[in-house]
């Protein structure tokens, strides 16, 4: 038995089993993606910071359902949100793998995802077993709506970084280069048709000096 399984309590009556459940999907799934900061930032009320887990996926999960129909039309948006809302949840044991930074290289980070989905699910299966069979199922990259969404998560970063007008980080031109590169292989792999999309927004990003450092 798990220590999330033991916590739960054998002679709990089934509405004070739902409240327990209820806390520890809060407690250690839900609030731990808000302390991942990313290197991206956010716009708040008060200015803007550095974007963290929690903001990331429901700004991913928003967007990719809101352009998936016009992407393919057989895309299933309800399952496009569900996958983008829980992608990032092996972070909570991981933390994030900054893009000019990173700690995993690509082959890396997929086994290190890979062991923290199985040790989530060993965790909180008691808690919700459809959410970490999700989170493997996206993991598996297996339909549509999986690369999909791994395809988005590349592209949403530089949608934030038009909007906001800014590079966070003001990487030199060939270290941007560099990680555009490695972004448009990535779509390329998993989700070509988003291709198009990833290409134009690269070149606007491109297009603003401001942006960058001098190299």
């Amino acid at each position: 038995m798990t220590e999330v399984a033991a916590s739960l309590g054998s002679d709990d009556t089934e509405s004070r089993l739902l409240l327990r459940r209820a806390q520890l999907c809060v407690r250690e799934l839900c609030l731990p993606l808000n302390m991942i900061d990313r290197h991206g930032e956010t716009l708040t009320s008060t200015g803007l910071r550095r974007e963290n887990d929690a903001e990331h996926s429901f700004l991913l999960a928003l967007a990719a359902a809101a352009l998936a129909e016009h992407v393919d039309s057989e895309l299933d948006t309800g399952l496009v949100a569900l996958y983008a809302i829980v992608h990032d949840l092996a972070e909570t044991l991981t933390g994030d793998n900054p893009v000019y930074e990173p700690i995993y290289t690509a082959e890396q980070k997929e086994v290190v995802d890979s062991l923290a989905t199985a040790e989530l699910q060993r965790r909180f299966d008691v808690v919700s077993d459809r959410i970490t069979s999700l989170l493997a199922a996206y993991l598996r990259f297996e339909d549509a709506e999986s690369r999909y969404v791994y395809g988005m998560d590349k592209i949403v970063p530089y949608l934030t970084i038009l909007e906001l007008d800014r590079h966070p980080l003001r990487p030199d031109h060939s270290s941007y280069l560099a990680t555009e590169a490695k972004a448009r292989a990535k779509i390329a792999r998993r989700y070509p048709k988003l291709l198009p999309l990833f290409d134009v927004v690269a070149e606007e990003v491109r297009s603003r000096p401001h942006f960058f450092t001098t190299d």
